[in-house]
């Protein structure tokens, strides 16, 4: 597995991922209400790093840079458990202690 940041061509993948695992994990809200265009807009401004296995996008963790803060951390439904939300957090940590950006 690999980790990188955002490219426009994950888009359409990190949509699935983000509708399908709030489907999942939020059963108590009414999931008629989430749409596909809710990543673009509950990510809209940040950073944005993305997990691949192969050449596919198999979670993602975003995080708000004007206050060092993790917003979204989502990993698909398949691959639970298989450290992918790990790989991302560590990612997400390194990036932010290498431009400084860490605030403990």
């Amino acid at each position: 597995m690999d980790t990188r940041l955002f490219a426009e061509s994950d888009r359409c993948a990190l949509r699935e991922i983000y509708l399908e695992s709030r489907m999942q994990a939020f059963g108590w809200m009414d999931s008629s209400l989430f749409r596909l265009d809710d990543f673009d807009r509950d990510t809209e401004g940040e950073i944005i790093w993305v997990a691949h296995q192969a050449t596919n996008p198999v979670g993602f963790i975003s995080a708000w840079e004007p206050e060092n803060f993790i917003h979204n951390l989502f990993v698909h439904p398949k691959v639970a458990g298989q450290g992918v939300g790990s790989a991302l957090l560590n990612e997400c940590l390194r990036e932010r202690l290498r431009s400084g950006n860490v605030r403990w």
